[in-house]
């Protein structure tokens, strides 16, 4: 490359620097054949694949598999109920609202039922509430501890 090809920078108000002026008179001279050679055999000889050229875009891979495998798994796992052998597994929060209302309310029950229970004369109803307890709320545990008193209890 020559001198000629570049322009100095001519701006009015750029102090002239006097690198600038020696290096736009500067004549560069062509590189010779051997020299040309060489460098051709250093740039080949940096761009040979080495063993971190070769092995690292199958190591990226891997981890990215990697990654891919446990962000599955991780999502499989959190739909779980968390119950072992639970089959049912995609509850949503209506589903789960309704369960909880119904365990409240047959507590509730229950405990109505129970002080119906403890006052002379009040067997009969408390029975009633009982029984509506396991047919209304069958898969609650206030239906188990009512099924349990109906067949334990006896009138007083």
């Amino acid at each position: 490359m020559k001198s000629e090809d570049h322009e100095p920078d001519q701006a009015p108000d750029r102090v002239r620097d006097p690198l600038d002026e020696l290096l736009a008179t500067a004549r560069w001279p062509e590189p010779s054949p051997e020299s040309l050679r060489r460098l051709r055999k250093r740039w080949r000889s940096l761009r040979k694949p080495g063993p971190v050229r070769i092995w690292w875009p199958a190591a990226a891979a891997g981890v990215l598999l990697v990654v891919a495998c446990a962000v599955l798994v991780w999502r499989s796992q959190s739909r779980r109920t968390g119950i072992p052998g639970d089959e049912q597994q995609d509850m949503t929060i209506t589903e789960i609202k309704r369960l909880a209302r119904c365990e409240g309310m047959s507590a509730q029950l229950l405990a109505a039922a129970d002080l119906l229970a403890a006052q002379p004369g009040g067997w009969h109803m408390a029975r009633e509430r009982y029984a509506l307890i396991t047919r209304d709320y069958p898969s609650t545990q206030a239906a188990t501890q009512a099924a349990a008193r109906l067949t334990h209890r006896r009138p007083q």
